[in-house]
């Protein structure tokens, strides 16, 4: 059941379900096994997850829907692991009443408005790289990669999944973005544009890469001319395209 999940779907459990573990050791509801080793999860049920609600909200959680992504998550981990629903009371078979009531508590509270968001405009993107380069907001060792990964992803309207991974542990060159996914045009100090490999990381019916190309624009904007010759090292093709690790 769990390799049904796509890879960013898998991502954003763990990590609701970190916080879940955090809510669990900080009241002292793990179990401890027979023989001392590492604490195991208890039996999870919705009196358990109406707690967990209330720990989200002691901690400033401010989107219904947010609180709700985090239950599920639970839910999903309980499911996978053949453990039973936590939102279904054992005794009418059916989603717990309370359980139900207090999500609908928290939505009149909190209210489900999404927060409106404005796309980052041209200066934004001048203000962000002058940051970058101040070095007080990464190590200088992290600049060119910032600055080239920024670039790439503004003019290209990419997530972040879709040129970089994840993780520091592995790398997976049929997922992930590599530094052979970039092809540039022109000479290499200042070239005309490039063209980007998208590789496709969710289910879908077609497999094929998608691929993007970005030219040069006036010299008065940066754009993504600007970051080739940061981020293009093609001695190790394999590798991702940048590093944001010192």
């Amino acid at each position: 059941m769990a390799t049904s999940y796509a890879d960013n779907t898998i991502a954003s459990y763990t990590s609701k379900m970190n916080l879940f573990i955090t809510f669990l050791n900080r009241y002292q509801l793990m179990l401890t096994r027979w023989n001392g080793s590492a604490p195991t999860m208890p039996t999870v049920t919705p009196t358990t997850l109406m707690f967990f609600c209330s720990f989200m909200l002691m901690r400033g959680f401010k989107s219904a829907g947010s609180i709700a992504g985090y239950c599920t998550a639970v839910k999903q981990w309980c499911l996978v692991n053949d453990r039973p629903d936590p939102t279904v009371n054992p005794t009418t078979n059916s989603v717990d009443t309370r359980y139900a009531r207090l999500h609908r508590a928290i939505k009149r509270q909190l209210g489900s408005k999404a927060t409106e968001r404005e796309p980052l405009s041209v200066r934004g993107l001048k203000l962000l790289l002058t940051e970058y380069r101040s070095g007080f907001l990464v190590p200088a060792s992290m600049i060119p990669d910032f600055v080239a990964a920024t670039l790439l992803g503004f003019y290209g309207m990419l997530r972040i999944s879709e040129f970089t991974n994840g993780v520091t542990t592995h790398h997976d060159i049929t997922r992930e973005a590599c530094r052979a996914d970039i092809q540039f045009f022109g000479p290499i100090a200042k070239p005309d544009g490039f063209k980007y490999n998208i590789k496709i990381k969710q289910p879908v019916p077609s497999r094929a890469d998608h691929h993007g190309l970005s030219f040069a624009g006036p010299e008065a904007l940066p754009g993504p001319s600007d970051a080739p010759s940061l981020y293009h090292r093609q001695q190790v093709p394999i590798l991702p395209p940048f590093r944001f690790y010192p």
